[in-house]
């Protein structure tokens, strides 16, 4: 496959720093410079960490119980996560972006891509330090600002000022990642706190030369090992290979790699947001359940979420498909493991026909006398609501349309009275009232921005 590559542009990501413990810090300032970790659901483990706690060697990913005594000696500040509070913070630093480029790609919850090719190269460093000043004055979240020809190279400038400006506070060429000696020439490279974009080959290489092929994006855990094995270490060696070695070996996504790492840009912005092919919604349980109905209302609850999702997209889907496992870690029990996905007649968003499916692919795969960790639902076969090419049943007729109809607007008038209304102000009776099973979230902090009732009070 041969690359139409790119006229070169200056692209800049933009990433929140820590940004869970960011978002928690806005509101209670006291925990500024403070060891603060965010948790996943249930409290189990580690999903972000401040400098501060991971300096303690608090590791991302860790269980919480493992980290405990850590953090109780050192009075770590713990955050069950509080999604809808990042989610708003994080529209909010988007809508800031958009200020400073027409063309802006929401890579995820905490980055974004940003199309700078109206900058002239000589402003690129002040205008992303203008970028970072604006989101930590108008809304208190430090960023990294990072500034290159491709995407790759600015998530490895992005790297490189976390792993490294965070120590030194400047780029110290001398001693480098990990003590690697550096060429003197490379200590005058302009910007290079920010903007790495038209440096000179010779002064990319030396940058190169100090990321660890483990950090370089778009390759993953296999690739990195095997690598390894072949000798290439830094990101510098991988360049250096041939490319038709690693068209063999990595494919097309290797070589598009290797040539964004040259400055060839091979990936573009993606600067409209991609309808999802599937959807899945679940979450394990804190306790592992054995009871049927727990299972169906959990389950119900997250069907009616991955609905939500399908018609916020604009979107029907013809598949639905039901998971349920035990818990794989407990010893002396039978670890069971199951799916099953079933067709409906036509393509529907309606929670009501999706909940029935869900139930009854539930009802076949259930296996009584075993305690269940998670349970979920996913929804496939996923097309546009408008789209032409529809399956439909050939017997129904007139009839088949108007029952479309009606529970196109059954289910707008639902969704417009539980988001001005609230959450599951109307909902399914298999949804359940208690909710027992739902996921812990013991620590989590205030709905600040979200919900009228826990706005920060301030006394004078």
């Amino acid at each position: 496959m041969d690359f139409k590559y790119k006229k070169q542009r200056p692209i800049a990501l933009v990433d929140c720093n820590n940004f869970y413990v960011s978002c928690e810090r806005l509101f209670n300032p006291a925990l500024r410079f403070k060891p603060v970790i965010v948790l996943s659901n249930n409290d189990g483990c580690v999903i972000t960490r401040s400098n501060e706690a991971k300096s303690l060697g608090i590791k991302m990913g860790e269980p919480y119980f493992k980290c405990k005594k850590i953090v109780e000696d050192h009075g770590v500040a713990v955050f069950s996560s509080n999604y809808a509070l990042y989610a708003d913070l994080s529209k909010r630093v988007m809508s800031i972006l958009k200020r400073f480029t027409s063309n802006l790609e929401v890579y995820s919850i905490d980055e974004a891509f940003l199309d700078l090719s109206h900058v002239e190269k000589d402003f690129l460093e002040d205008y992303a330090m203008e970028i970072k000043s604006v989101v930590l004055r108008e809304l208190g979240i430090p960023i990294t600002v990072s500034v290159a020809e491709t995407k790759t190279l600015c998530k490895l400038n992005s790297y490189l000022q976390k792993e490294v400006l965070k120590k030194e506070q400047s780029f110290n060429f001398k001693k480098g990642l990990r003590g690697q000696n550096i060429k003197p020439k490379v200590l005058n490279v302009p910007g290079m706190s920010m903007s790495i974009f038209g440096i000179k080959d010779g002064y990319r290489d030396e940058i190169l030369k100090l990321v660890g092929i483990n950090e370089v994006w778009g390759i993953g855990k296999k690739y990195t090992s095997f690598l390894k094995g072949k000798g290439v270490l830094t990101a510098y060696d991988f360049i250096n290979l041939d490319m038709e070695f690693v068209r063999k070996k990595m494919k097309v996504c290797g070589v598009r790699t290797q040539n964004e790492l040259k400055a060839l840009s091979c990936i573009d912005l993606e600067l409209s947001i991609q309808n999802k092919k599937s959807i899945i919604s679940s979450k394990s349980f804190e306790k592992d359940e054995v009871d049927l109905k727990v299972l169906q209302e959990a389950l119900s609850n997250y069907t009616a979420r991955a609905c939500e999702k399908l018609r916020d997209q604009k979107s029907v889907c013809l598949s639905v498909g039901v998971f349920v496992r035990t818990n794989p870690f407990k010893n002396g029990d039978e670890y069971y493991s199951n799916s099953l996905v079933l067709n409906l007649d036509v393509a529907s968003n309606s929670t009501l026909k999706i909940l029935k499916l869900a139930k009854k692919a539930l009802d076949k795969i259930f296996r009584p006398g075993l305690a269940y960790k998670k349970v979920g639902c996913f929804l496939m076969g996923i097309s546009d609501v408008d789209s032409e090419c529809k399956q439909m049943d050939l017997f129904e007729g007139e009839g088949l349309i108007e029952k479309q109809n009606f529970d196109s607007k059954l289910m707008g008038v639902w969704d417009l009275i539980n988001k001005k209304h609230g959450k599951d102000k109307i909902l399914s009776l298999a949804m359940g009232f208690n909710k027992k099973w739902q996921t812990r979230r013991g620590l989590k902090s205030n709905s600040f921005t979200t919900c009228w009732d826990k706005l920060l009070k301030v006394k004078i």
